[in-house]
Parts: structure tokens; sequence; C-alpha cells
């Protein structure tokens, strides 16, 4: 496979294979996999199959650090209310990530790329990456209790930094839309505030 993210692998590439048992709302379920500047280079959203195993091999640069990032738009994982599903990550036939698949929104690996030496490097204290960041900026679900992540993959915090204004939800479908439960709830008043620490920098 190419590697058009990137304008040379130093030492060679190696190929990553991605098993996924998809549970039974599979349309629910997106992969990625980022560089070590979190950078999207693999990804997979479009599973249509109930419990079925997919699987995707892709070519990553060689003694490179990368996260591997798995969500579930609904937030229940793909394991083990609606299904058994599961994932894991290989380097030929050495297993680097491997997990059940119970999580909630989602869960992120780090793993290295080496063919030669398949772990962290042995000497020194490996670098120290942030987690993802899965989407640029802030996202409210305003009116909401609970989390939500989008068909984009953005992921919307709960409804917490208000400072005034009152909840409303509706059970009504929405439509014209592929995330309805964005607009089922709201907070509103005449003079809305929200008060959002924002760090340096």
């Amino acid at each position: 496979n190419s590697l058009p993210y990137e304008d040379s692998c130093t030492s060679g590439t190696d190929t990553v294979t991605i098993d996924l048992l998809t549970d039974e709302y599979p349309e629910e379920t997106i992969w990625e996999i980022l560089d070590h500047k979190g950078i999207k280079v693999a990804g997979k959203t479009d599973f249509g199959d109930e419990v079925t195993l997919y699987q995707h091999s892709t070519a990553l640069c060689n003694g490179r650090q990368y996260d591997f990032v798995i969500k579930d738009r609904y937030g229940d994982g793909i394991c083990c209310e609606y299904g058994n599903g599961a994932y894991s990550v290989w380097l030929g036939n050495e297993p680097i990530v491997e997990n059940g698949g119970e999580f909630a929104y989602y869960e992120a690996s780090t793993f290295w790329v080496d063919s030669r030496t398949p772990l962290p490097p042995p000497t020194g204290a490996p670098p120290t990456v942030p987690p993802p960041t899965l989407s640029p900026g802030i996202f409210i679900n305003a009116g909401s209790l609970q989390d939500y992540i989008d068909g984009d993959g953005n992921v919307w915090e709960a409804d917490a930094p208000y400072t005034s204004g009152s909840r409303y939800s509706t059970p009504a479908n929405i439509s014209n839309t592929d995330d309805p439960i964005l607009f089922q709830t709201e907070r509103w008043k005449p003079s809305l505030e929200y008060d959002i620490p924002s760090p340096n920098g």
C-alpha cells in the first residue's frame, strides 16, 4: 500500500492488519489509525453486516508510534449487550493491540510498528504522546445529560458549562439529519450564556 500522508519511511514499512468482529449494530462502529502528529492515516466506517469479521491491512512506517482509535456512535461499545464484538491489531503474527470490545463511546491504544522489535524501544523512556484529538474545537450537546459522537466522529460533550437557561427535550423523530439525537434536546433562555474553560495555548 502507498503512504500518501508522509514523504518517506526511512526504515521501510510493515503491514498492520486490523481484525474487527461487528456487533448487532455495525453502522455505529468506526476505527482509525493516527500517526504521532494526530493525523489519520487509515480507517473504516462503512460496516454493513452484523456479527461479521472484517479484516483490513495497511502499510505503516517502521520504527514509528501510532494510535488505534475505535468509536461507537451510540456509546455502548461493540460488546456485550448487543453481540460479542471484538477487535485486534496485528503486526505479522504478533498481536500488538487486543481488546474484547467493552468500551463506551471510544477507546484508544498506542502501539509501535517495527518488524524487528514489535514492542516499544527497550532503552530510554518511550515518548509521551497526548491522547488523540478526535476533532478540533469544543462541541456541547446542549440540553443533554450525556456525551454523543456524531457521524463524523466529533465528540459532543454533555451539557455542563452553562451559566443560565433551561433544558428542553422531545422524543419526536427529527428528519433531514444523520444525527437526530443532537436535535432532540436544547437549552434556552432569552439571554443564554456558557462559561467554557479553555487552557492557555
